[in-house]
């Protein structure tokens, strides 16, 4: 299934691979793949230090590219 969202915590706790486009839709800024025994819950979303690191790096992805169009 393909799953389009905006919103980062939905995608980790939804996907078991996530790809970040940029704003040029055919560019893929970043990749990264979840195993299944890695996936949070919504009570746990928040308590993995791994997980919060990968959600922080997803975030800075997304950041990054809108400010490289700004410039």
């Amino acid at each position: 299934m393909f799953f389009v969202t905006h919103d980062v915590d939905e995608a980790l706790l939804l996907a078991n691979r996530i790809i970040v486009f940029g704003q040029s839709p055919s560019n893929i800024i970043y990749e990264c793949s979840i195993p299944e025994d890695k996936r949070p819950t919504r009570e746990t979303q928040f308590d993995n230090p791994e997980l919060l690191e990968l959600r922080n790096k997803l975030i800075f992805q997304i950041n990054k590219d809108v400010v490289s169009r700004i410039s």
